[in-house]
């Protein structure tokens, strides 16, 4: 029998790189100016998880509460500035910003792979034979690929009423910023955005499994980090675990380890699994 013919096209380059995050965009460019024939798959944005969901959108959440605490406690008024209060913080404003300045990012990413003759190919790749990604319905080889796919957070499946939490993705989906809110965890993702949100107006509760936050890190630090979190209003619930969520009317409902109930929460953020984006 004659073999049968292929029914989709197959472009071929020297180099493919699965994942347009900062490690893939930064391969995939640097093998082009080597004279390689690249090309790069991404689905979604840009720039990975630091640009768009991590370390610039925090620094710049950040830079908003240091400007807050600075508002709030007086700080500026020791360098002659006054201000009528109460001072008026919309939310809305600062994300649609931020956001707009994650899109510039993303546009100057998209801009250098193109001047560096990097071939973008949007949409979701997948494996479907050995070197042969298939992105919406169009097949591509190449003789080297790499695999820079990254991960995600995502709740445990074990707590029930996990989906009705965010993780700390969801942070930067926030619309308004929440009156109540819950942050699950003790790494220094979770001191980050408690503090954020605590220097911004929202009334904070961390749930951590020990008795200080940061524990890997050194003791002194860790320890002066949870008194401080602390004395700046936020409730550290220790050696504590959530153990349902339940939702009625937006608010959220907690029920923690030692029949603990928070109630009226607007957000629950857990930072508390990674799981691969490549299936």
């Amino acid at each position: 029998m004659a073999p049968v013919p292929p029914t989709k096209a197959i472009a071929t380059f020297d180099y493919l790189v699965l994942g347009g995050g900062s490690g893939g965009i930064a391969s995939a460019n640097r093998a082009s100016s080597h004279g390689a024939r690249v090309a790069l798959i991404e689905r979604q944005r840009l720039g990975g998880t630091c640009v768009n969901v991590g370390c610039v959108p925090k620094k710049i959440m950040y830079n908003a509460a240091i400007n807050s605490e600075s508002i709030h406690h007086g700080h500026l008024s020791d360098y002659g500035f006054t201000w009528q209060t109460p001072v008026k913080f919309d939310f809305a404003t600062l994300k649609r910003k931020r956001d707009e300045h994650v899109a510039k990012l993303n546009e100057i990413y998209r801009t250098n792979m193109q001047r560096n003759g990097v071939q973008l190919i949007q949409g979701d790749g997948r494996f479907i034979g050995e070197k042969l990604l298939e992105v919406n319905k169009n097949v591509y080889t190449a003789k080297h690929v790499l695999i820079a796919t990254g991960g995600r957070p995502i709740f445990p499946t074990e707590i029930p009423g996990a989906e009705f939490g965010i993780t700390s993705d969801g942070f930067f989906e926030l619309e308004s910023l929440p009156r109540r809110v819950v942050v699950v965890g003790a790494g220094y993702i979770a001191v980050e955005l408690s503090g954020i949100l605590n220097a911004l107006g929202s009334d904070v509760t961390m749930v951590i499994r020990g008795d200080r936050v940061l524990r890997n890190f050194d003791t002194m630090i860790s320890q002066r980090c949870t008194e401080q979190l602390i004395s700046s209003g936020i409730y550290v619930s220790k050696q504590s675990k959530v153990t349902s969520i339940q939702s009625l009317n937006n608010k959220l409902t907690v029920k923690i380890g030692g029949g603990e109930s928070l109630n009226d929460v607007d957000s629950l953020i857990g930072l508390l699994v990674a799981r691969q984006m490549l299936k």
